[in-house]
This record gives structure tokens, sequence and C-alpha cells, in this order.
């Protein structure tokens, strides 16, 4: 026969008197809050649990209550010692009482909580990301990018809810320089259990686009620190430290800087700082290329300067030396003129002498002819006479002939035909193998000189 059996109600009485009788009146319990609802009383009913380290499992759980006049006193102390509200997703630690009640069973009893751990476990785990990119040797990759001279193409990783991401647009769009950017939105979960998850799938799909991104922001609208705890989050923080782009992050949080602002490539306080610095980076690429342009004027304008004054000086010099040279060239074309002339008169005279020399032995000829064969003499008077005259006539056109080609070559005469005539040191070309590389020679014509550099 079974043991003699109780009720229900007494196995809960025995529990809760087991419970009041063996354990301390208060303990000091650190767990997560993963749910947290407040009643339209004012009590706060929350779900407290434990996980293993890596964050995947639940290793413990328990419900807990926060009346509400404690509650409120609560709430108020930890957020002036936090700088935080209470919410599902931090950790805290908090004094229970432990409780058993008949029908709602087992529950603690929140009577105290301790802001500085909520804080601590923050920065604690903070330091141990930041430890763990160190140890990778990542943590300063994306720092050591270029970023490029004219940022266009942005890729921009936000809620599209999120106030940030309206300000940096509105920042980008309007701004007063009229610069033109295009943006692309990767929708991410900026706060959350989720935000790890979107952020690096963003990252992924960035990594992946056809478009090629000059930089890549990432921006949500402020927020408590544990607000940004899934910033100080490993995974997200590494993937941003080896990034190939640039990345700009503007997070929002005013006072303190989370693990993915430090491993950025620029990390600025507001979504509205990080549009600011897009701009005074074009800005400033505008005012360089300014600057540059003003400066190539400068050097342009002091290189034509410097050119004129050469020229100026080179006329100073050689106009005069040109003056002088086509004097001298005139002088000697003149000199050989006139020898040309006295040498073609001389000639002729030369000419016109010989034939009265021959026509007065002819003559005499004829006289001594007539002389010794007066029978022949009327025949052959009259041939002599004729071939005499056809010596002379045919005297008279070689020396016409003569004439005219001396004329033909007189270099005044070939230069008004509009032929010209090329000398060199003064002397008269009249074969290109006489030319060398370098040489100068001058050219005449009717109407002028000109001098001229063998090539």
């Amino acid at each position: 026969m079974a043991e003699q059996a109780i009720s229900l109600l007494e196995l809960q009485n025995n529990i809760q008197s087991a419970i009041r009788n063996n354990l301390d009146m208060h303990y000091w319990v650190i767990a997560e809050i993963s749910e947290l609802n407040v009643n339209y009383r004012g009590h706060c009913y929350l779900s407290l649990v434990e996980k293993n380290k890596t964050g995947d499992n639940v290793k413990a759980k328990a419900r807990a209550i926060i009346w509400a006049s404690r509650y409120r006193m609560l709430s108020a102390y930890f957020q002036s010692g936090s700088g935080e509200n209470m919410k599902a997703g931090i950790k805290v630690m908090v004094k229970v009482t432990v409780d058993y009640h008949e029908l709602y069973g087992l529950s603690l009893q929140i009577i105290d909580i301790d802001p500085t751990y909520t804080l601590g476990d923050i920065e604690r785990r903070r330091r141990e990301t930041i430890q763990q990119l160190e140890d990778a040797g990542i943590m300063d990759m994306n720092k050591t990018l270029e970023p490029p001279l004219l940022i266009q193409n942005i890729a921009v990783i936000s809620s599209d809810t999120a106030a940030g991401f309206g300000d940096f647009v509105a920042q980008i769009e309007t701004n007063s320089k009229h610069y033109k950017y295009k943006l692309h939105l990767y929708k991410a979960a900026m706060q959350g259990i989720d935000t790890q998850k979107t952020v690096i799938k963003a990252l992924e799909a960035i990594y992946s686009a056809e478009t090629d991104y000059d930089v890549v922001v990432i921006i949500r609208g402020g927020g408590s620190r544990t607000d940004l705890a899934a910033f100080d989050n490993f995974e997200i923080a590494s993937n941003i430290a080896q990034f190939p782009i640039p990345v700009l992050s503007g997070i929002g949080h005013e006072r303190d800087a989370s693990v993915v602002d430090l491993v950025a490539f620029k990390h600025l306080k507001t979504p509205t700082a990080v549009a600011e610095f897009i701009l005074e980076h074009t800005e400033g690429l505008e005012e360089s290329l300014d600057y540059e342009l003003d400066r190539l004027l400068d050097v342009t304008r002091l290189f034509i300067e410097n050119q004129e004054n050469k020229l100026n000086r080179l006329n100073t010099i050689f106009i005069p030396t040109v003056k002088r040279a086509l004097a001298n060239q005139t002088n000697q074309l003149n000199f050989q003129a006139n020898k040309l002339h006295r040498s073609i008169r001389a000639n002729l005279f030369a000419k016109a002498s010989r034939v009265n020399q021959l026509e007065y032995q002819i003559k005499s000829n004829l006289n001594a002819l007539f002389k010794a064969n007066s029978n022949n003499l009327d025949k052959q008077t009259t041939h002599l006479i004729s071939a005499t005259k056809a010596f002379i006539s045919t005297q008279n056109i070689q020396l016409d002939k003569l004439e005219q080609s001396t004329l033909a070559n007189d270099p005044k005469h070939l230069l008004e035909k509009g032929y010209s005539l090329t000398t060199k040191n003064g002397k008269r070309i009249d074969s290109v193998k006489s030319l060398t590389k370098g040489e100068t020679i001058k050219t005449w014509f009717k109407d002028g000189t000109m001098d001229s550099e063998i090539l």
C-alpha cells in the first residue's frame, strides 16, 4: 500500500517553508534581463536568464518582480547611476529575495540594483573585444586605407526609419555647395539582437555589389550606452576593421566611442557630422583644385613674360646684326655686278677690235689680190665681200648671243625674273653637296634676303 498522500497545497506549503527556513533573507544575483514589462499598476515583471559564454544557450531562467513603489525608485536610481534605462538585453546585478507562491510558483522579488555593475560589464566586454582585435592584428587595418580624392558613391548601413539616417540624407542632399552624391541604403538593425547579423549581411552585400563605392557610412540616431553595446561586438568590429573600403562611423554617442568607432577609418559623433565630413572633404578637393589652377596660371604667366623678355632681347641683338649682314651682302652683290659689267664690256671691245683688224686685213688682201689678179678681181671681190659680210654677220650674231647670255646671267637680272641666289659666307652655292647640317645660308630675292639653317 502507498505511503500516506498529501494534497498539492500541502506540498506547496512545505516547499515554501523549506525555502524560508533554509535560504538567506536575500542574495545579490547576476543575470541578464531577457524580458521586461510594466503593467498598468506600475508593477515591473521580468525574466532573468543566464547564458553560456557564447551567448547561444540559456543555462538558467527565473521570473522576477519589482513592485510599483520600489520600481519607481530603482528605475530612477539605475538611470541616474548608469545613464541607461532598465530594459531587455542588459546584464544586471540585483538584490533579490526568494519567494514561493502556491499559485505562481518560484519567483524572485528585486529589492535593490547596482548600476555600476551594468556599466562595468559593458566596459569589460568592450575591453575584451578590443584585446581580441589587437591580438588578431586587425585593429587599425581600415584606418590605413587611402580614401579617394573625390567621394561620390556612398554605401549607407542604417535603418531606414532611424532619425539619424534622415538627418544624414537631408544634410547631404541640401548642401549649400550643391555637390551631388549617389547614396545606396543597406538596411540593418541598429540595436538589439539582430544588429550583428544584419550589419554583417549589409557589409557582405556592399562587398559583392557591382558598384565601386568610395566609402561606407554606418549611422544611427543616438541612444544610450547599452543601446550601443552591439557595436562593441567582435564580429561586427572585425568585419569593419578588415573591410577594403574606408568606413565612416556616426552612431550617435557623444560621450563614449564604441569599438566600431575605434576600428573605423573615421569616427564622427553623429550622422550629421559624417555628412559634414564628406562635404568638407569635397570642398577641400575643390579648394585644392582652385589653388593648383591659380598656381598653374601664375606659372604660365611668368613663363610667357620670360619668353617675351627673351624675344625682346633677341630682337635688340638680332635686328641690327641682320641689317649689317644685309648691307654687306648688298655691297658684295653690287660689286660682283659691276665687275661682271666691266668684264662684258671689255670682252665686247676686244671682239670689236678683232673684227676691225680682220676687216683691215681683208681690205689689204683684196687690194693685193686686185693688183695681182686684175682679171679675176671683180669676181673675187664680189665673193670676198659676200663672205666677209657673212662672217661679220655671224660674228655679230655670236656677239649678240654672248651679250644676251652675259646679261641673262647677271645676278640682278636673274633676281628680277623671280629667281633666287643662295650664298654661304658670301660665296655663291652651286651644289647641295657643299652644305653641312647646322650651317646657315643666305638666300637673295629681288626684294630682300632670308637666312636658313640646314637641318
